[in-house]
């Protein structure tokens, strides 16, 4: 992520229960909270973690994220 300098990475195949924080980046995921199977989710950066306006995990495969930016905000699903 640092070597890229990208801010937000979406991930596949998050067989984790609950968002944390990871080497100074935020996970978030959407995925079933009692077993470890499938999900998705977002690794942010500090900037993406401040820009971060909300999000809403949709299912274990879907989830929306938004975003303040110029000159709109901007969804990611």
């Amino acid at each position: 992520m640092e070597r890229y300098r990208f801010d937000i990475l979406e991930l596949a195949e998050m067989r984790w229960t609950a968002s944390r924080e990871m080497h100074g980046c935020k996970v978030i995921i959407s995925g079933n909270e009692q077993k470890h199977e499938s999900g998705v989710g977002f690794l942010l950066s500090k900037r993406a973690r401040e820009a971060l306006l909300g999000y809403k995990p949709v299912s274990d495969r879907v989830m929306v994220a938004r975003f303040q930016a110029r000159p709109l905000n901007m969804s990611d699903v």
